[in-house]
């Protein structure tokens, strides 16, 4: 997976176009976004952060870990999601468009973890973990985990980011995966993209 420069500008267009839509449109429709990235045909899962500008509080955030759509239509989703859907942070409102920054990532295919999980080592600053019990669902990116981070620390961590118990990564109904990922963000809101990590 290597997106260049500009398909992650694209992504991070897309992203604010789709909550610039939804919250000033009185019909919203996907296919007007997803036809400007209609070339991103790749499947693979999706993140959307905002954050606050300048001061980077976190405003919302969603991912869509598996890629069962095309990127250009996750990214509608995923970005409308962050906006209006993250139960940690009150929906962003139109008045708040010129003051947030959009960081898009796309996740590499992920890769199953098995046997003793605790056992298990990620590459510091460059892979993730995500975690699947039931319809429950979690991850961590590359830069959540500390260096040094005991393997246990990250399992508790990301069970509760999947709103599951955080001694749940023992039960053998939870399933692991690593995965790496690729982020562009706005340096500024509406402003140019670089890509990051």
């Amino acid at each position: 997976m290597a997106y260049s420069l500009e398909e992650g500008s694209t992504l991070v267009k897309a992203a604010r176009h789709s909550v610039e839509l939804f919250l000033t449109s009185v019909k919203f429709k996907k296919s007007i976004v997803e036809k400007r990235a209609a070339h991103l045909e790749e499947h693979h899962g999706i993140f959307v952060n905002i954050r606050h500008y300048p001061l980077g509080a976190p405003r919302g955030s969603a991912a869509l870990i598996k890629g069962v759509r095309p990127v250009r239509s996750l990214i509608v989703d995923a970005a409308i999601l962050a906006a209006s859907e993250d139960k940690r942070h009150v929906p962003v409102s139109h008045h708040e468009l010129e003051h947030i920054l959009f960081e898009v990532g796309v996740f590499s295919r992920p890769v199953r973890l098995s046997g003793p999980i605790s056992k298990m080592k990620l590459r510091q600053g460059k892979e993730g973990i995500m975690v699947e019990y039931g319809f429950r669902s979690g991850f961590l990116l590359p830069e959540e985990i500390k260096k040094g981070e005991k393997m246990e620390r990250i399992l508790e961590k990301v069970c509760a980011a999947a709103g599951i118990s955080s001694h749940d990564y023992k039960r053998a109904d939870v399933s692991f995966h690593k995965f790496s990922a690729q982020r562009f963000v706005e340096i500024e809101p509406s402003g140019q993209v670089e890509e990051v990590g």
